[in-house]
């Protein structure tokens, strides 16, 4: 959230739509640890045709928007695209010849499929990075897994007070981390609100520096 997933943007392979991602929370008992790799529920408000994703106040990012194009039988396809100038970040772009479509600093992607579902966030488009993105009853330590990547996602933080500074206010979130080690990144932590969605994406480079991506939704769960 990946848009993304935003754009869940994440410069580098096509399960990191950072931009595009529409994640939700869920604050939970800590005692709890639910794991797995699909997700059920009725069809989140964010997920449905119409929903604009977009991210702003990043250095190098800029454009930077998408939105939900189509639902059929509780997948959304979403497409977005964003004016890139910062190099490092267009050269990983690069990187996936195939995955963007790179004109000059304008770079865009489409069909991202995903199911935004009153219990989380399913990615299903990809055969190695498919699975869920968050399960709202997750607590601390549940783990999803990630396609045939042999990888999982890990919730890594459920924050159970309004402490996160988002759009003016303080919110709860639960973090969700997902390990890259490639195209020069080591992983991305996906950080949501049971309310608000994806509210951050933040990437963490070989080099230990991290790309911190904010994320606003036109709709609320």
């Amino acid at each position: 959230m990946y848009f993304v997933e935003q754009i869940k943007f994440n410069f580098m392979k096509a399960h990191y739509y950072l931009f595009l991602f529409v994640l939700i929370s869920v604050m939970v008992s800590c005692s709890k640890v639910e794991s797995g790799g699909s997700i059920s529920g009725s069809q989140s408000q964010m997920g449905t045709v119409g929903t604009t994703f977009s991210s702003s106040g990043v250095t190098g990012l800029s454009n930077c928007q998408a939105s939900v194009t189509s639902l059929s039988g509780n997948v959304s396809s979403i497409s977005g695209s964003a004016t890139v100038t910062n190099a490092k970040y267009l050269q990983l772009l690069q990187t996936n010849p195939g995955t963007f479509t790179i004109n000059g600093s304008t770079v865009s992607i489409t069909g991202v499929q995903v199911k935004n579902l009153s219990d989380g966030v399913e990615k299903v488009s990809g055969t190695k990075n498919q699975g869920v993105i968050v399960n709202y009853s997750s607590a601390l330590g549940a783990t999803y897994p990630i396609g045939n990547s042999g990888k999982v996602r890990t919730v890594s933080l459920v924050n159970t007070t309004d402490s996160y500074q988002w759009n003016g206010m303080l919110i709860k979130t639960i973090e969700v981390t997902e390990p890259v080690n490639q195209y020069g990144v080591k992983n991305i932590v996906y950080v949501a609100n049971h309310k608000w969605g994806i509210v951050a994406i933040v990437v963490t480079f070989d080099d230990n520096s991290t790309l911190k991506i904010p994320v606003t939704s036109s709709k609320s769960n």
